[in-house]
């Protein structure tokens, strides 16, 4: 019998009182929790894209955060937090730029 048939049998028969949440439930089954499987779905497309496209990381940052405005509720906040980095100290300076362009093209669009 499996973690929901058990589940289920110990309510019928008392033994739980509270219904398990999907969560819980998706976590215990598969070993991760639900937003994992969501994040890995995410960052596949991005990888995608990233390697299938003409598209910059700029580009693809932004339909992110595009995305994720439209999906918010009324009043919803997207925090995003960027830090000021010199290219004196990394090789890989056009990949942070082009993950910092987007959000300052999000908030100049607020503005």
């Amino acid at each position: 019998m499996d973690l929901l048939d058990r589940h289920i049998e110990d309510l019928v028969q008392g033994r739980d009182m509270e219904m398990m949440e999907i969560n819980e439930i998706v976590t215990n089954t598969l070993g991760h929790h639900p937003c994992h499987f969501y994040d890995d779905k995410i960052t596949g497309k991005a990888k995608y894209l990233l390697t299938e496209t003409d598209l910059s990381i700029a580009e693809i940052a932004y339909f992110f955060i595009q995305e994720a405005g439209r999906q918010l509720n009324d009043h919803g906040r997207i925090c995003t937090i960027v830090t000021s980095l010199l290219a004196a100290y990394t090789g890989l300076y056009s990949t942070y730029e082009g993950m910092k362009a987007p959000v300052e093209i999000e908030v100049s669009n607020v503005r």
